[in-house]
């Protein structure tokens, strides 16, 4: 059987399509972790008297909210990370008495002996050195915690 370009491209849309109705058919997770306090130098953005555990939830059409372990979060999202598994985040504080938020990426997550520590890049905004009050915004991304979601 001869195989014409338009037929060939019939078939890779149809495998396009079938792939993304599988994805589509799974919750996209976003987790949101908070702390008392956190730290910011170099790079490093440490978040101290961080709590126990963290909100996942999905956008539509599922529209889910679950918790899960923040150390088993961490240790599995670092276990699972590979280079192209640097997911965009969205940092709200409190400094000096002022609101503060920052859009960053982060990477190389770990639980340290003062906290949770991230290398972040500043995307847009400011992460001040020290603050209050924090709620981390971690934006959906491949990896193996949204596997943990179950309840």
């Amino acid at each position: 059987m001869k195989l014409t370009f338009a037929t060939a491209i019939c078939a890779l849309l149809a495998g396009a399509l079938s792939a993304s109705a599988e994805e589509a058919a799974k919750p996209s997770w976003m987790y949101v972790l908070t702390a008392g306090k956190m730290t910011y130098a170099n790079g490093k953005l440490t978040l101290g008297r961080f709590d126990r555990t963290a909100l996942a939830f999905s956008e539509r059409p599922f529209r889910m909210a679950h918790h899960v372990r923040t150390a088993s979060f961490i240790s599995t999202w670092a276990r699972d990370s590979k280079p192209s598994g640097k997911p965009n985040g969205s940092i709200a504080m409190t400094a000096a008495g002022q609101l503060g938020a920052a859009a960053i990426e982060l990477q190389h997550p770990r639980i340290g002996r003062n906290g949770l520590i991230f290398d972040v890049a500043v995307l847009d905004g400011k992460i001040p050195a020290t603050a209050t009050g924090v709620s981390l915004f971690v934006d959906a991304f491949p990896t193996a915690v949204n596997d943990q979601i179950t309840d």
